[in-house]
């Protein structure tokens, strides 16, 4: 008798290339970029309990933690595993807090219980404390990510590189001047990134870009900005760039920070 069952599509595993430029100093705690093939996306937030902002009010490590179970748990439900994660965000609420040094190491162990040695394309932003309130309650940090999973090709993401944050720092640790020119340097960077995955802006089908930075600082120098967005990553693209407010960033001194993603033709896939 013939078998009438339909056919189960064929679950592919998405591929994963960490993407680390010689040119660029070498990154601790984050990955400059990511290049994945297939899989299914999901975005994911994590954010403590309301009990847990309230009887812990400056214990970041604690909330960080809780935040973590959050995402995971959500995450887990979708098919997902930890290590399945593409792209990461903190939103902290109060920066000092978090470049305490006995913070600074706790967090690390936070880190380390949830994904071992492992790291993602990531950001750490400061948000004002209004923007982040919840309930009456303003938590210390907030997560947010976009992870990938196990799905067949009619459900894939394609070929796609994942950009972690990049400020105006050069390898040595040095500030790359003011606004524009650091704008101007990290899309060095975010271009060394793509040649590292066999890539450029040029061969991209869609990129997305996004700018974190003071609201005032963007409006004063907005043309500059963009001009030295367009210069690396084309006209359409620095005019399709995303710009968000942000209040600080781990380098005190940073003025911008820029992340995003491109995603590229898959060979052998029409």
């Amino acid at each position: 008798e013939e078998n009438m069952s339909p056919e189960i599509p064929q679950v592919l595993k998405v591929s994963r290339q960490i993407l680390t430029p010689t040119e660029l100093a070498r990154p601790r705690g984050f990955q400059y970029g990511l290049k994945t093939v297939g899989g299914k996306r999901v975005e994911l937030t994590g954010t403590p309990s309301t009990d847990i902002i309230s009887s812990l009010p400056t214990d970041m490590p604690t909330q960080m933690d809780v935040a973590l179970d959050d995402m995971l748990t959500r995450l887990a439900v979708a098919g997902g595993s930890p290590l399945d994660i593409a792209s990461f965000t903190m939103l902290v609420s109060d920066i000092a807090i978090y470049r305490d040094t006995s913070v600074l190491q706790a967090l690390a162990g936070v880190w380390k219980s949830h994904f071992g040695r492992n790291y993602f394309p990531t950001k750490l932003l400061e948000l004002e404390a209004a923007s982040m309130k919840q309930d009456g309650h303003v938590p210390l940090i907030t997560l947010s990510a976009t992870a990938l999973v196990d799905a067949p090709q009619d459900q894939s993401e394609g070929t796609t590189i994942w950009l972690g944050g990049q400020n105006g720092f050069d390898e040595k640790g040095l500030l790359y001047g003011d606004v524009t020119h650091q704008v101007r340097h990290i899309m060095r960077g975010i271009s060394a990134v793509l040649r590292e995955g066999d890539s450029s802006f040029d061969d991209a089908t869609f990129a997305s870009l996004r700018m974190f930075i003071n609201p005032d600082l963007y409006g004063k120098n907005q043309r500059s900005i963009l001009d030295a967005v367009a210069e690396f990553a084309g006209e359409q693209n620095a005019d399709d760039m995303k710009v968000y407010p942000a209040k600080g960033f781990f380098e005190a001194a940073a003025l911008v920070e820029m992340d995003g993603y491109v995603s590229l033709p898959t060979p052998g896939v029409d």
